[in-house]
């Protein structure tokens, strides 16, 4: 069995500081606020995090690579249909193509995901372009969208019930990184809520 050590909440880093010159440098201060993550995400980020661990452990390749085929099952059995609902995560990229088509980055918090639009651009003059354009570069932000699994490939590769862009097992392992992630809405996160500290729950997978 697998213990996942689930945490619901994730905590993030706020600077306080003085417009006034002459205050003390002393009264700059850093707040954390743990955000309440909904729970697939929070199943979702405990997966990677403590499969990696697993797979760290691991003496030869072949173990590692039944790791990843775990990990793949247990991706399945969130059963959230690939779909993700108000997740939370820090934008870290913004960019357009030739045609001016956004792609955006996000990292989720509470994890080592992270996820793109490249593989499904957003359009230039769509309301959502339109909503991400007032937005910037780390801010936390409130996201739904849609993971997709690997393609067929006639069969060639094993499937992944998450299709993820690293070129190398150890990448997908250590960096869950995704490129073709499908976005439908992305809003500023507004939780200014105090410090909410949401227990750990260990989840057994057999």
């Amino acid at each position: 069995s697998i213990n996942l050590n689930i945490n619901q909440s994730c905590p993030i880093k706020w600077g306080i500081y003085s417009d006034d010159e002459d205050e003390d440098e002393s009264v700059n201060t850093e707040v954390e606020i743990s955000i309440p993550l909904p729970s697939e995400q929070a199943n979702f980020s405990a997966i990677i995090d403590s499969m990696y661990n697993v797979y760290q452990e691991q003496p030869n390749d072949l173990k590692k690579s039944s790791v990843k085929k775990a990990r793949n099952s247990l991706f399945e059995e969130i059963k959230f249909n690939r779909k993700v609902t108000n997740w939370i995560g820090k934008l870290t990229d913004m960019s357009t193509n030739d045609n001016g088509n956004a792609s955006i980055g996000i990292s989720l918090l509470g994890s080592r995901a992270e996820v793109e639009t490249a593989g499904h651009p957003i359009t230039l003059g769509t309301n959502l372009y339109n909503d991400i354009s007032s937005l910037s570069t780390g801010d936390t932000v409130v996201v739904c969208g849609s993971f997709y699994p690997s393609p067929d490939y006639m069969g060639k590769y094993e499937f992944e019930y998450i299709y993820e862009s690293s070129v190398t097992e150890y990448g997908s392992m250590s960096n869950f990184h995704i490129s073709t992630f499908s976005i439908y809405d992305l809003q500023l996160n507004s939780q200014s809520t105090p410090p909410y500290n949401s227990p750990t729950i260990p989840v057994f997978f057999m």
